[in-house]
């Protein structure tokens, strides 16, 4: 096992949407997925249950987290973390008291871990070095708009990724970026949600 490796991220001024830095936010520049398979593989190996026997106990744990939460009730998995359900207005970013029951629906999850968790982690953490990570390219809003015309005249589409490379820009600021053209109707996704692509506002 290596170690944590990470870097500091300069954090974007929010007044009048400039790229002033102010504070810095840390990252870390080498961190992995670690899916549903090679949980099951990593399980399998600390224990004697076979993989097929590892994988039906965690989607059954799904399953049945997923069952209390839809009745309301809190999960407690003791040592790892809480679950809660949590409830919002249907029309409104805010409820104002007067909805009933047909107005009110699911908002998020809370996941909360345990205090033995964060301990347990803290005990094995590995070393921290810093490292070079990926950094956006210092390019103003002003010229992202004139760039993105000017590519979209001729491509018609952009996906987040091809965005990301045009700009040599870090996913963050990607988000970021597409967010507000999205707000200020330069851009629209007539994509999926899960898969957006985007192109000129009519």
């Amino acid at each position: 096992m290596g170690n944590i490796e990470f870097d500091f991220f300069a954090n974007p001024s929010k007044a009048n949407n400039m790229d002033i830095t102010e504070s810095y936010h840390i990252r870390i520049n080498n961190s992995q997925i670690i899916d549903l398979k090679e949980l099951v593989r990593r399980i399998h190996l600390s224990c004697s249950m076979t993989p097929s026997d590892v994988h039906g106990v965690l989607i059954a744990l799904k399953d049945e987290i997923t069952n209390a939460l839809a009745q309301g009730n809190k999960v407690n998995i003791d040592g790892l973390c809480r679950f809660r359900l949590i409830l919002g207005s249907k029309k409104n970013s805010k409820c104002n008291g007067r909805e009933e029951g047909k107005d009110i629906g699911f908002k998020r999850i809370r996941i909360s871990p345990c205090k033995e968790l964060n301990e347990e982690t803290k005990k094995k953490l590995m070393p921290i070095t810093r490292t070079r990570g990926k950094h956006s390219s210092d390019i103003s809003d002003y010229n992202v708009i004139n760039i993105l015309l000017e590519y979209l005249k001729i491509n018609k589409t952009i996906t987040r990724k091809q965005f990301e490379g045009l700009f040599n820009i870090t996913r963050y600021k990607t988000s970021r970026l597409i967010k507000t053209l999205v707000e200020k109707k330069v851009i629209k996704n007539i994509g999926y949600k899960s898969h957006p692509v985007y192109t000129l506002n009519d």
